[in-house]
């Protein structure tokens, strides 16, 4: 009788959403139409969201228009950007 080596099964979806909430900075995922397709609490946090609802788009999201901007230019130039942001220094 032979003893199958069995391997445990990645559960990918589980694994990702783990590490995106690990990240201690804002991780906002978006398609290309910047339709926000998932979050982490960091990012709530910043967005002064409780809660992102499906097919939200990132511009009703974000606090300021500048950082959408950037992410704008980021999509159409295919290049990263660059950009800082100071949320104290917005209120």
């Amino acid at each position: 009788m032979f003893v199958q080596d069995k391997k445990p099964q990645v559960q990918y979806r589980q694994l990702f959403y783990s590490l995106l909430e690990a990240s201690p900075l804002p991780v906002v995922i978006i398609d290309r139409e910047l339709v926000v397709l998932a979050a982490n609490e960091a990012a709530l946090r910043l967005c002064e969201q409780k809660e992102f609802t499906p097919e939200q788009s990132l511009a009703q999201i974000l606090p300021d228009k500048d950082v959408f901007q950037l992410v704008e230019t980021t999509l159409q130039q295919g290049k990263p950007q660059r950009g800082q942001y100071n949320k104290s220094a917005r209120r």
